[in-house]
């Protein structure tokens, strides 16, 4: 079974998204507007609208849990990944 979390904006500025729904860590999501790149992790990165692996942190904001991405994996650079662990 497929969980889906949909990032609709991500800030430069912070590195988290400006909305979003979230279930879990280590989800795909369908990127559809990006406000800039995630600073924390990869300047180089220039993310596009499409499908990622999206890793999840959590930030404790005036006592409670909000979702926070770290990472983002475009799908197909993931699938590429994994045919590679195959042929090792």
């Amino acid at each position: 079974m497929e969980l889906k979390i949909q990032v609709l904006a991500i800030s430069s500025r912070t590195g988290k998204s400006e909305r979003g729904e979230y279930v879990r860590h280590d989800l795909q999501c369908f990127v559809d507007q990006v406000v800039g790149v995630i600073p924390s992790y990869d300047p180089e990165f220039k993310p596009e609208a499409g499908f990622y692996m999206a890793s999840i942190g959590w930030s404790n904001y005036q006592g409670r849990l909000q979702p926070r991405i770290e990472k983002l994996t475009p799908i197909s650079q993931t699938r590429e990944h994994a045919r590679e662990q195959v042929k090792a």
